[in-house]
């Protein structure tokens, strides 16, 4: 059986469970942690700085041989200080994240890049909120990840698009400020559960 080794913020966390249920039987879903213990320390769900660290860390070592590694980040480097209005990480660094990431892997393992899923910019950066996110910046970002991925000729899947068209009003698809409703998770899982099934059988 394969294994598919997730990386990604609190969304792939989400969609997580039902994903590794749909791929029963053709690869085993892991990730950094166990879930119940991810969600207690958010070190897996990370920026592209903290995630090219694991990537050269675990691939570094003999003993990881995923057959795919699934990965997401974004959500967190767009992340906009209500104090200076910086980004957690910069534009351009998170171009070089994702550079470093695609030449660290190339020749060690296939990589899929998921795309970062939308924000609702009224719903997300109500008055109490911590930090701004914004859609315009989601998008930024969707498009650096596209070109470098397409430099690197790493496979996108689309899951920014998939759920942008599942609905206009964040009202019915968010439970709080960024995360989904189950029926969103659950239909996000069965996207890239079909994905991931159509990329091994194309690998056979």
């Amino acid at each position: 059986m394969k294994k598919i080794f997730l990386m990604g913020d609190s969304i792939c966390g989400h969609y997580r469970p039902r994903l590794s249920e749909l791929m029963k039987g053709r690869a085993d879903i892991f990730g950094r942690q166990d879930l119940e213990a991810a969600f207690q320390d958010l070190t897996p769900f990370c920026n592209s700085r903290a995630d090219l660290e694991v990537i050269q860390t675990f691939c570094s070592d003999p003993a990881f041989k995923p057959d795919l590694i699934s990965l997401n980040c974004g959500l967190h480097d767009i992340k906009v200080s209500r104090t200076d209005n910086s980004h957690e990480v910069e534009p351009e660094e998170y171009r070089r994240n994702l550079i470093e990431i695609s030449k660290f892997l190339r020749g060690k393992c296939p990589l899929i890049w998921v795309r970062t899923t939308p924000v609702d910019d009224s719903i997300h950066n109500q008055a109490g909120s911590p930090f701004f996110r914004f859609n315009a910046d989601v998008e930024l970002y969707n498009k650096i990840a596209d070109e470098v991925m397409d430099k690197y000729q790493i496979p996108l899947l689309d899951l920014y698009g998939f759920t942008r068209n599942l609905g206009a009003d964040g009202r019915t698809m968010y439970i709080d400020h960024v995360h989904y409703h189950e029926s969103v998770r659950e239909l996000q899982a069965a996207f890239i559960a079909g994905y991931f099934n159509a990329y091994l059988q194309e690998k056979k």
